[in-house]
């Protein structure tokens, strides 16, 4: 009986440990950006945190992108904000490490 439970157990074990890996190989390769997605790429000029919408100036004109308040937390003015074909912020790119002075 117990070489039963031991085995099941084991077999859980394995079980987790290969889901997992495959789960974060999926994660790890989700966290590439996406360039394909990006319709167009502005600089925010200006943020409204209480209605929850940010200017952002493109190329083609100024916009406003609505976004929920805690997405619109995520950015700064001066910050680069890409949208989708529909209007939809994308999330922000990693900012690069500044060198040292």
């Amino acid at each position: 009986m117990k070489g039963r439970t031991r085995r099941a157990t084991q077999s859980v074990i394995v079980a987790v440990v290969v889901l997992g890996s495959a789960l974060s190989g999926c994660t790890l390769s989700a966290a590439e950006p996406d360039d394909a997605r990006v319709a167009a790429v502005g600089r925010i000029t200006d943020i409204d945190p209480h209605h929850g919408y940010a200017i952002v100036e493109f190329p083609t004109g100024r916009w406003f992108v609505n976004m929920d308040k805690r997405e619109l937390g995520r950015f700064t003015v001066g910050d680069e904000l890409r949208i989708d074909s529909f209007g939809r912020p994308l999330p922000p790119q990693p900012r690069s490490p500044r060198p040292p002075r």
